[in-house]
């Protein structure tokens, strides 16, 4: 069985059992919380990363925390009224997906998960490191900045690894 068949499955076996339930009228206990929105993108996401760690598939766990990350995010705002929809928290899922996928497979995400994990701190603690910054000198104002653009011309231009061929000589 491969992915699509188990999320497939998995969603109409739980859609089947929603409407039979509904129409018997049986009482399922808190019904109203599990019966959300978020919670499709909760199992979904489970099923995915569930399949990844069982065939060591990269690109499913990435999905699989990415679904679980959101499905956990809406069901806390959504649902909870715990916290708002801040964009530190979206920073948070893919940097923790980007790792997830690296520690499948040992290769490609690690770099991007720690950028964005300190991009998310920074969002998070961004109260506090402000005004430590507005007292210094209003030079570091542009230190953020110019370190994301180089970040990303060192990623943008690291990519290009490959050998170089050597041209023959032709008699």
């Amino acid at each position: 069985m491969n992915a699509n068949q188990a999320v497939a499955g998995i969603s109409l076996l739980a859609a089947g059992v929603y409407i039979i339930i509904s129409l018997t009228g049986f009482d399922v206990p808190y019904a109203h919380i599990i019966l959300q929105w978020p919670t499709i993108l909760l199992g979904i996401g489970l099923v995915m990363m569930w399949q990844a760690f069982t065939r060591r598939d990269d690109s499913s766990m990435f999905s699989g925390v990415l679904l679980t990350g959101l499905g956990l995010l809406f069901h806390g705002g959504h649902t909870f009224q715990l916290w708002s929809y801040d964009w530190p928290y979206f920073t948070l899922i893919i940097g923790l997906a980007f790792l997830l996928k690296h520690s499948i497979q040992k290769r490609g995400g690690l770099a991007a998960g720690l950028i964005l994990l300190i991009i998310t701190a920074a969002g998070v603690f961004s109260s506090v490191l402000t005004p430590i910054f507005e007292d210094r000198a209003s030079g570091l104002q542009w230190i953020l900045p110019v370190v994301l653009v180089f970040a990303g011309l060192y990623f943008l231009l690291s990519g290009r690894t490959g050998k170089r061929t050597k041209w023959k000589k032709s008699l």
